[in-house]
């Protein structure tokens, strides 16, 4: 695989305030730490199916879970450790509802939390009646400064017998 990068207006090795520099060996090198809008432009996507390291942009992590039980106590479905940044959370559950007839689910930092924003954080899904599934999914932007653990909690209505499937993913949008 070959590259090619289009250098202009370098500077020689004697100037110390560029970030790319020409140097008399004909090398260039970078003197000073390249910053968010630094290069202008598109940015080039990997295409060899590496994943992101962590603390870059586009870092993912996730967790899951399957054939877990759950009643009508709210319960941690799944927990997600988040480190400091900017971040697009999802989450998604599939549910058999047995005998209840609904489930909700919640997206928050509370552990067996039970509030949020109807819609945005937390969602009410009807099972049918009790005879089928329910699938719910979030999806929220988390921007945080220290290390947070988001929790998708969950319960239903009533019954027994009801079981889930979840998902939790997060990429780092910047």
């Amino acid at each position: 695989m070959s590259s090619e990068l289009k250098l202009t207006n370098l500077k020689h090795a004697s100037s110390s305030s560029n970030n790319l520099v020409l140097g008399s060996d004909g090398n260039v090198s970078i003197t000073n730490t390249l910053s968010a809008g630094t290069l202008s432009g598109e940015l080039l996507g990997v295409t060899n199916a590496s994943d992101a390291s962590a603390g870059n942009v586009g870092e993912f992590v996730e967790a899951n879970a399957t054939g877990q039980t759950i009643s009508t106590t709210t319960e941690n479905m799944m927990t997600l450790a988040l480190t400091a940044g900017d971040w697009d959370l999802f989450a998604s559950s599939q549910f058999n509802g047995a005998t209840a007839t609904y489930m909700t689910i919640v997206l928050t930092t509370t552990s067996k939390g039970t509030t949020g924003d109807q819609g945005k954080t937390k969602q009410t899904v009807d099972l049918n009646s009790g005879t089928g599934l329910g699938q719910g999914f979030l999806r929220i932007r988390v921007n945080v400064n220290s290390g947070t653990t988001y929790y998708l909690t969950g319960s239903v209505n009533s019954g027994s017998g009801t079981w889930y499937n979840g998902y939790m993913g997060a990429r780092r949008v910047r």
